[in-house]
C-alpha cells in the first residue's frame, strides 16, 4: 500500500469507544430529545471490534444504540459523513459494523429498523416486571430503588425469557469490565442480583434495569456453600450516588439470611471494587463492639474479631483483617511515634505472608529442578536448602550454600509440583536473601485461607521472587503501605462524611 493511500485511509478509522452512544428511551420522545447528559458510552470494546478497538470504513461515524429500560432491548444504527467505497480504493472494504456485534453475541435480538424498536421492543417494556424475588428497597433523593435476586430455586431462573434478558444485561457487562464474558445460563449455581429504579412514566409505573451483580456458589467443606461475587455494574448514569454499595449491602445482608453458605469472596476483584468492599465491610462492622474498642483495636487483629464478622456478616478472615487495618488507623496518632510504628509494622506483617506461604513450600521441596538450559553449573542444580543466618532470617537457595543462589532464581508452581529454575550469576554473583523473615508470622497467620482469587495479586507480584536486595525488599514494603493507607484513607472519610466515623 502507498504511502498516499495510507494516509487517505486514515481518515476512515473511528475509535469505537467514541462513536457508541448508548441512551434509555423510556418513551418515544426521548428518542429525539437532545439530552446529553442521558448519552454514556462505553469503556471497553476490544472484544467486539479488536483488541485496537477500531472501526474502519467510515468519515466520523456515530452509531447510536438505543436501549428499553427494563428488557435492554437494543435498536442499533449507524451514521456517517461518509462511507468509504471499495471502487475508489482498491477494493478495501469498510467494517460490517451489525455482523460485528451480531457474532459477538452483543444484545442478539437488537433491530436496526427504529420503527420496529418503537412499536415492538418500546411496547413490550412498558409491560416489564422484575424477575425474581425482592430482596431490598431504598431511596435516594426521592427516587425509588429496588432489588431483585434471581437464583435456580425459583422458575423464573430457567424461563426463556429471563435468559434473553440476562444475556442482555451480561452485554453491558462487556462494555464495562475488561475481561468479562457470557456466563452459562444453565448453570444452576448463580445467583442473580438485578438493581431497579422504579419510576413513574406518565400513568405507568416503569421499571429500569440500573445495576446488576452476578455471584457463584462454590462448595464448602463438609456441606457448605461459599459464595463468590464474579461481576459488578451500575450503569454509567447512575454511578457516583452510592448505589454500588446499596447493591452489595444487599447481597451481604440476603447471604446472612443463609444458614448454608460460609462467607462471602469475589473474583479477581478490580481496585474499585477493593475500595466498595472495604467500605461496605467497615460500614457493617461499624456495628460490633469488638471494632469500636480503641484499646482492643491497638493490640493487633484477633481471633474474636475473625469471629464476630464471620459469625455475624459471612465476612472472611482476610477481610475482616482489612476491616481491623482501617478502624486501628482511624484511631492511630500519626505524630505519635511510637504509635505509628507499631500500626506500620502491623501492615507490613501482612504482606509478607504470601513469602511466608512460599517459603513453606520451598524448605519442603527436596532436590531442585534443573534449569531449561541444563546447565552444569552445581550453584543452580543440586539439593535445595534453608538456613539460618545470624540475624534470625531464614535463606534459601541452591548447591551447598544458600548463598550461592542466583539473582534469577525463580520460585514456580507445575500443578502439584514445587521448585525453583534459574541460570548462574557467575563469579560476579551477590548473596539475596528471601524477602520473608519467619520470626515476622504466627503459624497461624501463615497459614491463613486467602478467599479471595486475587489476594496475592494484591500483595505484589514480587513474592514470585524469593530472592531480592535488602533495597528491593524495604522499597516494595513502604509502596505497598503508602498506597495501602492512601486507600483507607478515603474509607474513613467517606465513613465520616457519613457520621459512622467516631463512633
Amino acid at each position: 500500500m502507498s504511502s498516499k493511500l495510507y494516509e487517505k485511509l486514515k481518515a476512515y478509522k473511528n475509535y469505537a469507544n467514541d462513536c457508541i452512544f448508548f441512551k434509555y428511551v423510556f418513551t418515544e420522545n426521548d428518542i429525539e430529545t437532545k439530552d446529553e447528559s442521558a448519552l454514556f458510552k462505553p469503556e471497553y470494546t476490544h472484544q467486539i471490534f479488536g483488541d485496537d478497538e477500531e472501526i474502519f470504513g467510515y468519515k466520523s461515524l456515530r452509531i447510536d444504540y438505543l436501549l428499553t429500560p427494563g428488557y435492554l432491548d437494543a435498536y442499533i444504527g449507524l451514521s456517517c459523513k461518509e462511507k468509504l467505497s471499495p471502487q475508489r480504493f482498491d477494493g478495501i472494504e469498510p467494517d460490517d459494523v451489525y455482523d460485528a456485534f451480531t457474532k459477538f453475541g452483543c444484545t442478539p435480538n437488537f433491530t436496526r429498523n427504529l420503527d420496529t424498536f418503537c412499536s415492538d421492543k418500546l411496547k413490550a417494556d412498558i409491560e416489564f416486571k422484575p424477575f425474581g424475588q425482592k430482596v431490598y428497597e431504598y431511596f435516594r433523593n426521592d427516587k425509588k430503588f429496588e432489588i431483585f435476586r434471581v437464583d435456580s430455586q425459583q422458575d423464573d431462573y430457567m424461563s426463556q425469557k429471563f435468559i434473553d434478558y440476562i444475556i442482555n444485561v451480561q452485554t453491558m457487562l462487556i462494555y464495562y469490565i475488561e475481561t468479562a464474558s457470557f456466563i452459562d445460563t444453565e448453570d444452576p449455581q448463580w445467583t442473580h442480583y438485578l438493581l431497579y429504579e422504579n419510576k413513574k412514566i406518565g400513568s405507568e409505573q416503569r421499571y429500569a434495569t440500573i445495576g446488576y451483580l452476578s455471584v457463584y456458589n462454590y462448595y464448602a467443606y463438609p456441606d457448605k456453600t461459599r459464595s463468590r461475587v464474579s461481576q459488578v455494574l451500575v450503569m454509567p448514569t447512575y454511578q457516583k450516588q452510592g448505589h454500588g454499595a446499596e447493591l452489595l449491602q444487599a447481597v451481604y445482608r440476603d447471604v446472612c439470611e443463609n444458614p448454608n453458605i460460609v462467607d462471602v469472596t469475589s473474583e479477581s476483584p478490580s481496585q474499585e471494587f477493593i475500595q466498595l468492599r472495604d467500605y461496605v465491610t467497615s460500614k457493617m462492622c461499624s456495628n460490633l463492639s469488638i471494632f469500636q474498642d480503641k484499646n482492643k483495636l491497638k493490640n493487633g487483629f484477633t481471633n474474636e474479631m475473625v469471629q464476630e464478622a464471620l459469625g455475624k456478616y459471612k465476612i472472611p478472615k482476610f477481610q475482616s483483617r482489612r476491616v481491623y487495618e482501617i478502624f486501628r488507623l482511624f484511631f492511630t496518632n500519626e505524630f505519635n511515634i511510637d504509635e505509628w510504628r507499631s500500626f506500620r509494622l502491623d501492615i507490613k506483617k501482612r504482606f509478607y505472608l504470601p513469602f511466608i506461604r512460599k517459603s513453606k513450600y520451598a524448605r519442603s521441596a527436596g532436590n531442585a529442578f534443573e534449569n531449561e538450559k541444563k546447565s552444569d553449573d552445581d550453584d543452580v542444580k543440586g539439593k535445595l536448602e534453608s538456613k539460618m543466618s545470624s540475624n534470625g532470617e531464614t535463606q534459601i537457595g541452591f548447591g551447598s550454600s544458600s548463598k550461592l543462589a542466583s539473582i534469577n532464581s525463580r520460585f514456580f508452581n507445575e500443578g502439584s509440583s514445587v521448585g525453583f529454575s534459574g541460570t548462574s550469576s557467575g563469579k560476579k554473583s551477590v548473596s539475596f536473601k528471601p524477602l520473608l523473615n519467619t520470626s515476622n508470622g504466627s503459624s497461624n497467620e501463615s497459614d491463613e485461607e486467602d478467599g479471595d482469587v486475587s489476594f496475592e495479586q494484591q500483595s505484589g507480584q514480587m513474592s514470585q521472587n524469593l530472592f531480592v536486595s535488602e533495597e528491593e525488599r524495604k522499597k516494595y514494603l513502604e509502596e505497598q503501605f503508602q498506597e495501602t493507607v492512601k486507600d483507607y484513607r478515603k474509607i474513613i472519610h467517606r465513613l465520616e462524611y457519613e457520621r459512622i466515623l467516631p463512633f
